[in-house]
């Protein structure tokens, strides 16, 4: 894999910045195979925005490579599944793939906007933790995390990627992927608008993009084992991850309600919560005498859903509710110690 062809935009005074950068040196053929794979059993079924046999296809071909900005982006949040030692010795730190990936972007590296999406939604994942440099944590979480969730979500705009009428000038194959892109974009702004109290950029009430289904998912996408399920599993898990952002879009406002209507609400939401769960295909339902890693997140994700609407009203909700929230939160707990004990925990997204 050669990814030194460099485009023909691109001046010599910017190439020569690029490579004072470092970002046309990859890692040892090895270490970039082991990132490849980390991406698509851990990243590419949760966020199922590239295709795998047209990715491999480019990755295994000298004359043709694919987007090197795309293969950045992919090894930051790949490499977090690399073993530690791996990192502390700067082999495969996220840090040092996403800054290669971020000075191609600002350098105006990739020209196709296709990948140009995946890979500024994939730089939005990026996450060191608390215990990462704090010059690097700021630029990240204050300013990084926000502007390539914001960014992806322009650029995807932009090329009409919320219209099914854009989106049906494409080939088949490109229309599948554009939807599982544009619905990766809808769950990622709505999981940072929730978990940091920031306002959503996605309407739906703009979007006529048709909702996912399993047609729009190959059924060479992921691996298939007892831990992740087969290729069905993978696709029923994203479209319903999708479905759940889906119910909660439904969720009224309780401001300056009554205790009494604010309860009203919550019921309505928890019940609608709890028929969309129950409605799941069975083969995502989370079982931990028969633990598989997806349905665990889909598990947890909906438990913290029910948390998020009881937890802001605890103190003035009924003792079933309270006692609903409880249980919710010892069902997350449940799924944590299960990921823990298989080790998993460290595969699991951000979002857990």
């Amino acid at each position: 894999m050669d990814p030194s062809n460099l485009p023909r935009h691109l001046d010599p005074l910017e190439q020569n910045i690029l490579e004072q950068r470092g970002v046309f040196d990859l890692p040892d053929n090895s270490l970039c195979d082991a990132l490849v794979e980390n991406f698509f059993n851990w990243v590419a079924p949760i966020v199922p925005i590239v295709d795998r046999l047209n990715f491999l296809r480019h990755y295994q071909d000298r004359e043709s490579p694919p987007s090197l900005l795309l293969l950045h982006a992919m090894f930051t949040v790949a490499s977090r599944y690399c073993p530690r030692e791996n990192q502390d010795a700067g082999v495969a730190a996220p840090c040092e793939f996403y800054r290669k990936a971020k000075a191609l972007y600002d350098a105006g590296y990739e020209q196709d906007p296709i990948p140009l999406i995946q890979s500024t939604l994939l730089l939005g994942l990026y996450w060191e933790g608390p215990e990462g440099n704090w010059v690097l944590l700021a630029d990240v979480t204050e300013n990084g995390l926000f502007y390539w969730s914001r960014l992806s979500i322009a650029l995807a705009q932009a090329q009409g990627m919320h219209l099914s009428e854009r989106i049906s000038s494409y080939r088949p194959p490109t229309q599948r992927l554009l939807r599982r892109i544009w619905w990766a974009l809808y769950t990622r702004d709505r999981a940072v608008a929730a978990a940091f109290g920031r306002p959503t950029h996605i309407d739906l009430a703009d979007c006529t993009v048709e909702p996912l289904t399993l047609n729009d998912f190959g059924r060479e996408e992921g691996c298939a084992d007892g831990f992740h399920g087969g290729a069905d599993d993978h696709a029923s898990f994203f479209i319903e991850y999708v479905n759940l952002w889906r119910v909660l879009e439904k969720t009224p406002s309780q401001v300056g309600s009554s205790v009494s209507t604010r309860e009203g609400q919550i019921q309505h939401t928890t019940q609608q919560l709890h028929d969309w769960y129950m409605s799941c295909p069975s083969g995502i339902h989370w079982r931990p005498f028969y633990h598989k890693f997806l349905p665990s997140l889909l598990c947890s994700s909906y438990y913290s859903a029910i948390c998020s609407i009881l937890l802001p009203n605890f103190s003035q909700l009924s003792e079933d509710f309270q006692i609903s929230c409880l249980n919710a939160a010892t069902m997350i707990v449940s799924v944590l110690e299960t990921l823990h004990s298989c080790g998993q925990l460290q595969y699991a997204p951000t979002f857990v």
